[in-house]
């Protein structure tokens, strides 16, 4: 497993759901959290979007494990694991930990489902937005329903 780094990038009150060019310029928007419906839980065989603060936005993300201890030998236990579908695209790499995953709602909306924190090392592919980093079509990210029962917190008042 490789660890993501963390970025100094912020959205203000907002998640960022545009692109990344390969010089670190955002070509897209932010969602005001307003937007964020809650919080779900995340489905084995759901698609999600992650949206990294080097990598952008990537969505047809697929969830594949809902219990994971991200390989190998790690601390970080009761992971969720996805997948691009087409494995030769990054999902994410370095400087995208933090960054959110989400369900897209038909209103325009999200649902908060959780956060990025690592790639799966055996699944390097070529990086979009800034290069020259690690990038990956597996990733693992906490589960945001964790945090919520950890930290007795909600999001936007749901969860």
């Amino acid at each position: 497993m490789v660890e993501l780094d963390y970025s100094n990038s912020t959205a203000g009150s907002a998640i960022y759901t545009g692109g990344v060019n390969a010089s670190g310029n955002y070509n897209g928007s932010g969602l005001p959290i307003s937007f964020i419906e809650g919080s779900g839980t995340p489905e084995v065989g759901d698609y999600v979007c992650a949206s990294g603060a080097f990598s952008g936005e990537r969505c047809l993300v697929k969830i594949t494990n809902t219990d994971v201890t991200s390989p190998p030998n790690t601390l970080y236990q009761h992971m969720v694991e996805a997948e691009q579908t087409n494995d030769t695209v990054g999902v994410a790499g370095q400087g995208d930990s933090g960054g959110p995953v989400y369900t897209p709602n038909e209103d325009g909306s999200v649902t908060a489902l959780g956060t990025l924190s690592s790639i799966d090392p055996g699944t390097v592919v070529p990086c979009t937005g800034v290069q020259n980093r690690l990038c990956a079509w597996r990733v693992y990210f906490s589960n945001i329903n964790d945090a919520i029962q950890y930290y007795a917190i909600s999001v936007n008042g749901l969860g």
